[in-house]
């Protein structure tokens, strides 16, 4: 059964205002989760709505895939420290969907295809990282923020849900920052963490954008032939071949995996000590959020990430979050074919 909202907007300010204060007794703080947590269930209904809707809007595009996730409670907590005067219950991406396409015009198309169909949710807000890549990590793709609107399911009425467009290549290039930022221990994308890190991910992404004709990261060469030869210098000196292939061996220790082809709610539970990744599938999202808050009270963020998400099959999770299985090998595929594209006899 669907999650509701069982807590007014002033408890819920509340709760998160003050979950990461210090002092407050073990007791408060769980009663504060609680409010997050059933909160942030509420937005999986029309979060599943959007997802259905997406996946008829790309049924004609060959291997698109859509995916849908609840945001992981210490990234909640994460984002309310960094923006101290943000309202938990104006977050906008407690639930989000996440749209990822072949080509940058598949992107526009699908985005606007929603957008021109028939439902009455409101867009509230858009931002297209494409046109305009974000200058401070070179992030690219395009955010939309919709209000739920429904005459039927009026309890859902104005909860915000952010839906993701992205490429093939600007999703391998968000992950692998992702993917990077857990095992170095640097919060990536969230801009923090190692500069040289941050500024490398950001030289790719213009290399990438070039290779998909498209606007490059403000204060970054046009030029590919400089660009490839600014990113081998980064390569050697951050050692990135070892490091990428160091964080393909934690796939190996990944065990017996659930390969189904039905939809359910997978959890992913990976040990950044031993590099492990467990996976739990649900076939009941009570269930799964249930086991998602029990396991995020009680774990060590670093040692363990955690993160709930639902997909039409095994395969599509494995695709969409290849951060969480150590799947790295298609971006260092994709960054070695494009350094010899443009490099002009630069030796790796």
């Amino acid at each position: 059964m669907w999650k509701k909202s069982e807590y007014s907007k002033s408890q819920i300010n509340e709760a998160g205002r003050h979950v990461s204060d210090f002092g407050i007794s073990p007791e408060k703080r769980l009663e504060y989760l609680n409010i997050i947590d059933n909160w942030r269930a509420a937005h999986a209904f029309p979060m599943n709505t959007f997802a259905i809707n997406l996946k008829h809007q790309v049924s004609n595009i060959p291997s698109a895939i859509v995916v849908q996730r609840l945001k992981r409670l210490n990234t909640i907590l994460d984002k309310l420290q960094r923006y101290p005067t943000m309202e938990l219950y104006r977050m906008q991406d407690l639930g989000g969907c996440r749209v990822i396409v072949p080509t940058i015009e598949d992107v526009y198309w699908v985005k606007s295809k929603l957008k021109n169909s028939r439902i009455r949710h409101e867009e509230h807000n858009c931002k297209d990282y494409i046109a305009i890549p974000k200058s401070n990590t070179g992030y690219r793709g395009i955010h939309v923020i919709y209000r739920y609107k429904s005459e039927k399911r009026v309890d859902y009425n104005g909860l915000q849900i952010e839906i993701q467009f992205r490429t093939r290549l600007q999703h391998q290039w968000a992950t692998a920052v992702e993917t990077v930022g857990v095992f170095t221990h640097n919060g990536l994308k969230f801009n923090q963490g190692s500069d040289r890190w941050l500024y490398f991910f950001k030289v790719v992404s213009a290399l990438f954008a070039i290779e998909e004709h498209s606007a490059v990261v403000e204060g970054i060469s046009t030029d590919p032939a400089e660009i490839a030869k600014e990113v081998a210098n980064m390569m050697k000196e951050l050692n990135v071949v070892e490091k990428l292939y160091t964080i393909g061996l934690a796939s190996k220790h990944i065990g017996q995996l659930d390969k189904s082809k039905t939809p359910g709610y997978y959890l992913l539970i990976l040990d950044l000590n031993k590099l492990e990744l467990r996976v739990k599938k649900y076939t009941s999202i009570d269930k799964a959020t249930e086991e998602y808050q029990k396991i995020e009270v009680q774990r060590d963020s670093h040692v363990t990430d955690v993160v709930l998400v639902s997909a039409q099959s095994f395969e599509s999770l494995t695709h969409a979050y290849p951060n969480y299985f150590a799947d790295i090998q298609e971006f260092s595929r994709i960054l070695v074919g494009l350094m010899t594209k443009y490099a002009k006899g630069i030796t790796r």
